[in-house]
């Protein structure tokens, strides 16, 4: 077995899926990377038995054969030589040479029949979409996902098709976030399933704009396919909330503001509100949105904000990250916040763009 490939090329298609390779494995072989090679080049593999990342890269190679090489150790000696060098790897009884130039390692394999490759079934759903719109809705929602929360299928991104649309939505029990986009091609057959943070995460990484992707939905996991990439992720099993009952039906309180400037005035004054609870109090009356914040300290924040504001004049707290977590996603130059009353979600949007919402409860302070 030897093959030959730029440093480039390999370091790439390495950095692609060390993230689902972990120092410490219970399971030595999930440290490991499989190498596949074949007359096309070389697939490179890794898994934590959650998450599956394959890259396809070219290489000059010779026959057909698999072997493994420990992940974060090839990692590193990848990224410490010189750029434009060329990794020549071949195996002998026992070990993997690694040589590049004057550079020579010698590392210890594992039996790559060891490796637990994730079976792949017959795909129930498959859906075509345009690479960048899909990591739009990505970054549009992921924010909102739960980080290990007990109630496991919120620790994830819910993808709805449904009536020719890709919706996304992400929630932790305390924000909403939704994102949709059309399909291209409408299979015509609707369907849920919850990708996990971690896979959510990795694909953000791998996947590059400007490509289509294929979305393959199997009974128990989903498969995400980009040209050279290729990304098998378990779904999250569970019911995800009916995310429809929290977003404001019908608000009276409706305030339009410049998307900037609220984001700066609310980033100032979270600089003195309480750093366990994040928790702003704003005023609206007439046209002037009031930002307030205080600590155990007794250190006091306000900023004003002129807006354009419809209903009756209120008082609401929130969590400040929240708030700007949601500005920061979106792109228009003006937003709007409706809202019922002061004990209410906030519903906030683009003025122009509606496919986009974010939903934030309020807190008690």
């Amino acid at each position: 077995m030897k093959f030959e490939v730029p440093k480039e090329s390999l370091l790439n298609g390495i950095n692609s899926i060390i993230g689902v390779v972990e120092r410490k494995q219970s399971m030595p072989i999930l440290s490991h990377l499989l190498i596949t090679l074949s007359d096309r080049g070389i697939c490179i593999t890794g898994t934590d038995l959650e998450v599956q990342v394959e890259v396809f890269i070219d290489a000059n190679t010779t026959g057909e054969d698999r072997i493994t090489l420990p992940g974060r150790k090839l990692f590193d000696i990848c990224r410490s030589l010189p750029d434009g060098s060329v990794i020549s790897i071949h195996g002998e009884p026992g070990k993997i040479k690694v040589n590049s130039g004057t550079s020579k390692f010698s590392l210890a394999p594992l039996e790559p029949n060891e490796f637990p490759l994730m079976p792949t079934g017959d795909s129930l759903n498959t859906i075509n979409i345009d690479s960048g719109n899909f990591l739009n809705l990505l970054a549009k929602t992921s924010f909102s996902m739960a980080n290990q929360d007990v109630r496991h299928y919120l620790n994830g991104v819910m993808l709805q098709v449904k009536e020719g649309r890709l919706n996304a939505v992400a929630t932790d029990g305390h924000r909403l976030a939704i994102s949709s986009c059309n399909l291209k091609d409408d299979t015509g057959t609707d369907f849920n399933i919850i990708i996990p943070r971690k896979a959510v995460i990795e694909l953000q990484k791998i996947l590059v704009s400007g490509n289509n992707i294929q979305i393959n939905a199997e009974k128990n996991q989903i498969s995400v396919k980009q040209a050279d990439k290729n990304l098998i992720s378990k779904i999250i099993e569970g019911n995800f909330p009916d995310y429809t009952r929290v977003i404001p039906v019908s608000p009276t309180i409706k305030v339009i503001a410049d998307r900037k400037d609220l984001k700066q005035s609310l980033q100032r004054a979270s600089i003195l509100s309480n750093e366990k609870y994040k928790g702003i109090r704003i005023n609206i009356n007439k046209n002037q949105l009031l930002i307030s914040a205080t600590n155990p300290e007794h250190e006091e924040a306000e900023e004003s904000l002129e807006v354009d504001f419809s209903g009756d004049p209120m008082e609401v707290g929130f969590n400040v990250s929240y708030l700007i977590d949601v500005l920061n996603v979106i792109q228009e130059d003006e937003v709007t916040l409706s809202l019922v009353d002061s004990s209410s979600s906030c519903l906030i949007s683009g003025v122009k763009n509606k496919e986009d919402i974010y939903v934030v409860m309020p807190m008690r302070l």
